[in-house]
């Protein structure tokens, strides 16, 4: 099997580059016997007595850094947190960096690269004197320096302050992920109301999950895994997959491809 089997065409017409207004107006695709054309709002109309949805409350931060190494220009993606102060990181052009090199994101932010593997970097960050930084002072300094990490095909940065907002849910509590929990960027606080209705008898699962990063597929035969920090968790089977085993603190499922 190649990799190629999996290519399709999307035309760029047909990406959002930004969420409905409001957002339960999106469309959704019943599948069913026959396919059903609605709306996101009509949710609570889809589902049966029994039924359990599992909202990931994760909380995108802004992971995204652009800084120098000299007089390169190199741009950063973070996507797990280490021991304070380090991250394991995307960087682009990442064959620019050698363990050692020095980048500067911000008279109060730099980072010293610690290894790098192919396109991942490990960086180990300081308060631009050399200081290193805790949790707290460089989620601070992300906040105000950093960008939302958009997923690529959307075809900008993740600087614009609506970013912000829009790569956010409702219910985001969990500060963290790099990666938003997408189908969940569809509910408003009046669906969620729906959705607790007493007769819609649909539970909700609120878990806390701190970073998820789905890896890009390299070869036919490559595991994509889907990492996830949990704090609190429960075991839940829907469909016949494990989505989260409780009192772990590191779960890796990975399926096949």
């Amino acid at each position: 099997m190649k990799t190629e089997l999996f290519d399709f065409d999307l035309p760029r017409a047909r990406i959002a580059r930004r969420p409905a207004r409001p957002r339960d107006a999106a469309r959704l695709l019943v599948v069913g016997e026959s396919l059903e054309d609605r709306v996101v709002r009509d949710l609570p109309d889809c589902l049966r007595p029994g039924d359990l949805l599992i909202c990931n409350d994760t909380k995108v931060i802004p992971a995204r850094l652009t800084g120098r190494r000299g007089a390169a220009r190199i741009a950063v993606t973070l996507h797990k947190r280490e021991r304070a102060p380090r991250w394991r990181a995307f960087a682009r052009p990442a064959k620019r960096l050698r363990p050692g090199d020095r980048i500067g994101f911000a008279a109060d932010l730099a980072a010293t690269v610690e290894a790098r593997d192919g396109g991942e970097v490990t960086l180990s960050f300081d308060a631009g004197d050399g200081a290193p930084l805790d949790n707290e002072a460089l989620a601070e300094r992300l906040e105000r320096h950093g960008a939302m990490p958009l997923p690529p095909y959307i075809g900008r940065g993740g600087g614009d302050p609506r970013d912000r907002a829009d790569y956010q849910t409702v219910f985001a509590r969990a500060a963290g992920a790099v990666a938003a929990p997408t189908a969940g960027l569809h509910f408003t606080p009046a669906l969620l109301d729906a959705l607790h209705e007493p007769d819609r008898r649909a539970e909700f699962l609120f878990q806390i999950i701190l970073r998820v990063l789905l890896q890009p597929i390299a070869t036919a035969h490559q595991s994509l895994v889907l990492g996830v920090n949990v704090q609190l968790g429960y075991v839940v089977v829907v469909k016949h997959d494990l989505v989260v085993v409780s009192n772990f603190y590191d779960i890796y499922v990975g399926h096949d491809i």
